[in-house]
């Protein structure tokens, strides 16, 4: 009885000297890791995209501000786009909406001629210009506003670039109007982005059926789109 509880407590002390060599091993892989990141634009920019995606944003504006500054052009484009998207979550701890406004305009005034069918760079720039029209369109953060430059961004993002957002936000702009070629072009795009299944497209047609503004009054047509579109 005496052996086996010597034998436990040895075990004990086994596993508390490897616990302990584990954590040391760690913190020195800690530490290397950090020092590479200030050496390394590119680990810089991984380190800051990684926490982006998991929403530590206290962790991802520095590294991604680094990889904007020393990085490769395709690194400092892309750490630029995830610091505004940082910038402009106002439910973040880093909310700066100047600061995103600025690199939003900046994203989308250095590739307005982004090839939309080669490079990886085209949806980021629709997006880009997507969030400056809405910007321009809320005034939000002191942004002064401007509703027909707001439409050409919007405008750009769905036609040049094919960006969904941009059609459906187009939509609603056409539709809000009221003139018969705008109300045409709205259920235009509304159509489309239903058929597509982009789901705000299907939920908000789905409305307009119910109560049968901008289209004929169609409940079940309206309840076929709500059920595809929750789905």
């Amino acid at each position: 009885m005496l052996a086996g509880a010597r034998k436990l407590l040895a075990m004990r002390i086994s596993s508390g000297i490897v616990a302990v060599a584990l954590m040391a091993l760690l913190a020195t892989a800690a530490e290397a890791g950090s020092g590479a990141r200030l050496d390394s634009p590119q680990v810089a920019f991984e380190r800051g995209l990684n926490a982006y995606k998991v929403g530590t944003y206290e962790i991802a504006v520095p590294a991604l501000e680094e990889a904007a500054a020393k990085g490769s052009d395709s690194n400092r484009f892309f750490a630029e786009f995830y610091l505004a998207r940082i910038y402009s979550d106002a439910s973040g701890t880093q909310t700066n909406h100047a600061k995103a406004f600025a690199l939003f305009q900046k994203l989308a005034d250095e590739n307005a001629d982004a090839d939309p069918d080669e490079g990886p760079r085209a949806p980021f720039v629709a997006k880009s210009l997507t969030a400056l029209a809405n910007y321009l369109r809320t005034g939000l953060g002191g942004v002064e506003t401007d509703q027909e430059r707001a439409v050409e961004c919007l405008q750009s993002a769905a036609t040049s670039f094919g960006d969904q957002e941009a059609q459906f936000e187009l939509a609603k702009i056409y539709l809000s109007r009221g003139g018969s070629d705008d109300v045409k072009l709205g259920r235009h795009f509304l159509s489309v982005l239903a058929k597509d299944g982009y789901a705000s497209a299907q939920a908000y047609l789905a409305d307009l059926h119910w109560r049968g503004r901008y289209v004929k009054k169609d409940e079940q047509r309206a309840l076929a789109l709500i059920t595809v579109a929750v789905e």
